[in-house]
């Protein structure tokens, strides 16, 4: 699952730990860096932390860069959670667990 919706270091960690029993294989915590109108444009860039970056390239990497430009920044949700305000973070959850 990666999760860049608007929350604080402290709630990605929550989010993590909630998560994970459920079914998450992976969990990756991001940072919206662009406008909403740039989401899926040559311009959107996103950040992402959480698990080892492997796990990142190989399950979730190539789903969420259909949003933009995916930058792993490192296995502990901090970065990407402290990236911005939690107020600037935005809006989506996607689901990386096959169904």
């Amino acid at each position: 699952m990666a999760n860049v919706t608007n929350g604080t270091p402290r709630q990605a960690w929550e989010m993590q730990e909630w998560i994970k029993p459920r079914g998450a294989g992976y969990y990756f915590d991001g940072a919206v860096m662009i406008p909403p109108q740039l989401v899926g444009t040559e311009h959107a860039f996103f950040l992402y932390s959480g698990e080892a970056e492997e796990s990142f390239t190989k399950n979730a990497a190539h789903v969420v860069s259909s949003l933009g430009f995916a930058q792993y920044t490192a296995a502990n949700l901090n970065p990407a959670a402290a990236a911005l305000p939690h107020h600037n973070k935005q809006w989506f959850i996607l689901d990386l667990m096959p169904t």
